[in-house]
């Protein structure tokens, strides 16, 4: 499986995945990189559109960051870096709501793996594992920038697809609401699909990353 098919075919699973305990070392790491993202984005304190492109700009380079550095030596610990951002986000909202959080397992067994992944120099699972993480990225904002307030015009509750698909009604999109009388659902889209193109051509090894991408084979 080249880059490009494993790229959609972990993100297709992200996306199906998303509400459930599978799905949840990912989405503790997305919400800790966007927690950061956004504390720096508010801190310019912009109109909610521009903080909330800021917003999306960030979270785009972060991925682009690990899609042209997965290639090198770097690859062998991305997915631990996320894993352990994951574990201490998730210890952060833990003390700070003096209990424990539920998802603990699933958010310390995604370190485990990256960790055994790595002792054991399994390096297709740890590029698959890296994957998994940093393309939750994207996947996160389609959730948000689409589903969101797709569901929200279509009257659509978000948990009606839960556990796997859960949507928010309070996604990125809101921050532009119906500016200049555009619909938010449109913002969200038109916003989304610059976004991911990048992602898509990088993705597929088209960057100077490609000719040691090609060399992992599932």
């Amino acid at each position: 499986m080249n880059a490009g098919k494993r790229a959609l075919f972990v993100s297709v699973l992200l996306f199906l995945l998303w509400g459930t305990v599978v799905g949840a070392p990912f989405r503790y790491f997305v919400d800790a990189v966007h927690g950061v993202v956004r504390a720096l984005s508010d801190l310019l304190r912009t109109p909610a559109p521009v903080s909330t492109l800021i917003t999306v700009a960030l979270l785009l380079a972060i991925t682009m960051v690990y899609l042209l550095l997965r290639s090198g030596k770097a690859a062998e610990y991305t997915a631990i870096i996320a894993a352990v951002c994951a574990v201490i986000y998730h210890l952060y909202l833990s003390v700070t709501s003096r209990s424990i959080v539920g998802m603990s397992v699933p958010v310390l067994l995604g370190l485990i793996a990256a960790i055994l992944f790595m002792l054991f120099q399994a390096d297709r699972a740890t590029l698959c594992l890296s994957d998994a993480y940093f393309y939750a990225i994207p996947v996160y904002l389609f959730y948000e920038l689409v589903m969101s307030p797709v569901f929200t015009a279509a009257g659509i509750p978000g948990k009606l697809l839960s556990p796997f698909i859960t949507v928010s009604p309070y996604g990125l999109a809101s921050g532009f609401g119906n500016l200049f009388g555009v619909p938010m659902w449109l913002w969200g889209a038109v916003i989304f699909f610059v976004a991911i193109l990048p992602v898509i051509y990088f993705s597929r090894g088209k960057g100077p990353a490609r000719r040691e991408l090609d060399e992992f084979r599932l």
